[in-house]
């Protein structure tokens, strides 16, 4: 999703916005970030939460911690955080897919 779209979800400021578009878009590590998450719901999260949601939902509480850890960093507001959150759940999932679809991952649920 594009940034716009988490900065109207969440009623962002203009300058709050422009600060997620930092964390989302100039963030150094960011794509190793999503990679290494990628891999991390897929191997272990994926195990232990079966159902797609529930490991979505699991993963969206890494997310979270992840979310504050960077948002204190750059000492971004909490719905700043909240919304860097959310992002990082969506972008997670969608490399996920890619790498399913790539692999012919069909799930067993």
């Amino acid at each position: 999703m594009p940034v716009k779209f988490y900065g109207a979800f969440f009623g962002l400021r203009p300058e709050e916005e422009k600060h997620l578009a930092t964390l989302l878009e100039h963030h150094e590590g960011f794509d190793n970030m999503i990679g290494s998450s990628a891999r991390m719901w897929r191997e272990d999260f994926r195990k232990r939460y079966p159902d797609e949601l529930e490991c979505r939902l699991m993963f969206m509480r890494k997310a979270v911690l992840i979310a504050v850890r960077e948002g204190i960093k750059s000492r971004a507001s909490g719905m700043v955080i909240v919304a860097f959150a959310l992002a990082v759940t969506d972008r997670v999932e969608q490399r996920v897919r890619q790498l399913d679809f790539e692999e012919g991952y069909v799930s067993h649920v």
